[in-house]
């Protein structure tokens, strides 16, 4: 009876260290897996914080490009206002002329 209760012990001693080895050999694989999804994680973080940059380097250039637009667009308003005022002088400059020659012409006259 003894040597039954040992030898069923003794499966007992087995089956549980099999199932721990087995245990301890999965752990082991989920800690490699996690091991590899940690070290591409560190990978994919390095990528975004030079996408980021990179973002940041646009940006900057978008907003130096829109401040040279902004200024740009104010000089265009100038230069139609003066193009506006000269077209007026040059009406203006035609009218006292076309006055000037009547008033010569009714003094050649008279």
């Amino acid at each position: 009876m003894a040597s039954v209760g040992r030898s069923g012990v003794q499966r007992v001693r087995s089956s549980l260290a099999g199932a721990a080895k087995a245990r301890v050999a999965r752990e082991d694989e989920i800690l490699r897996q996690m091991s590899d999804v940690f070290k591409e994680l560190a990978h994919l973080s390095v990528d975004v914080g030079a996408v980021w940059q990179s973002v940041e380097s646009l940006r900057a250039k978008v907003d130096a490009q829109t401040a040279m637009l902004s200024e740009l667009l104010g000089v265009t308003t100038v230069v139609d206002a003066e193009r506006q005022s000269t077209e007026l002088l040059g009406r203006l400059l035609q009218s006292a002329r076309a006055r000037l020659d009547v008033l010569e012409a009714g003094q050649s006259s008279a």
